[in-house]
């Protein structure tokens, strides 16, 4: 059991929702979830750090219980929310854990705030190129996954377990109920700004990290992201980086593979 307590922050004007467990005093980390998630599909990881750390969960604007960016947000405006959560909760050296926009957001914020930054995890970011390929059918951005996340509100609660437990099959009952809530909470105006592809070259980011950074990888024909040649690319790119690959898992890697993530995060977090 996780006993989340929450709170808001208002940051530019705007609630920005946030979670936190664990223990204070203890090293802080800082969870950031995938669109259309929410902070508390972190629950069975932070299950496991609670007694070790004192643990943030953020909900991105549109998402969970946060307000929306605005009609007009600014393109660093997911950094910046961070960044202002940080000082605000008065977190030190923080060590960042971001799965897909959050692995993206956790990037430019700790190429932002350089050695203010403790770790960062990255679990198969948007690391992709203006010429990958598209989206697997039935992966995050393809039409099918559009058209689910369109429906989902009009069907019967029976339904949306139904449909949950299909589109995946392998994960718990735990992180698929986690699943189906964030998702009846996202804002879905935001599916129409969904990028296609992201605004600055991952690159860029990488190559100003100078924190300890891991980079989890899992299998292309599952619906990962991040290929071994961009992961081989990064290695190269990053200071003092590392990256493990996740065998049998697709982009969502924690709940494809729970036990071997567990596994490479946890002794990353000690070490640091």
């Amino acid at each position: 059991m996780v006993a989340w307590q929450d709170g808001d922050l208002q940051i530019d004007g705007r609630g920005i929702h946030y979670y936190r467990a664990g223990a204070h005093g203890k090293p802080p980390v800082v969870l950031l979830h995938g669109f259309s998630n929410n902070g508390l599909t972190w629950t069975p990881l932070a299950r496991d750090l609670q007694q070790d750390y004192d643990l943030v969960a953020l909900d991105a604007a549109g998402h969970g219980l946060s307000d929306g960016p605005g009609p007009n947000p600014a393109p660093d405006q997911s950094r910046d929310d961070v960044i202002a959560a940080i000082a605000t909760l008065g977190l030190d050296r923080p060590a960042l854990i971001g799965h897909s926009m959050g692995a993206g957001t956790a990037t430019a914020v700790a190429s932002a705030l350089g050695d203010k930054i403790r770790c960062v995890v990255l679990e198969d970011p948007g690391w992709r190129d203006a010429d990958a390929p598209p989206p697997l059918p039935g992966a995050a951005g393809s039409p099918e996954w559009l058209e689910l996340m369109r429906t989902l509100p009009t069907l019967s609660p029976e339904e949306r377990r139904e449909t949950a437990r299909k589109a995946n099959p392998t994960w718990s009952e735990e992180d698929r109920t986690l699943w189906l809530e964030s998702r009846m909470q996202f804002d879905r105006s935001l599916l129409d700004r969904m990028p296609r592809r992201p605004a600055t070259d991952w690159r860029e980011s990488a190559r100003r990290i100078t924190c300890p950074l891991l980079l989890v990888t899992a299998d292309l024909d599952r619906g990962a992201i991040v290929s071994p040649a961009g992961a081989r690319e990064a290695s190269g790119l990053l200071r003092a980086g590392q990256v493990v690959h996740i065998p049998n898992a697709g982009h969502n890697i924690r709940r494809d593979n729970y036990p071997p993530f567990r596994g490479a995060v946890i002794p990353f977090l000690q070490a640091h």
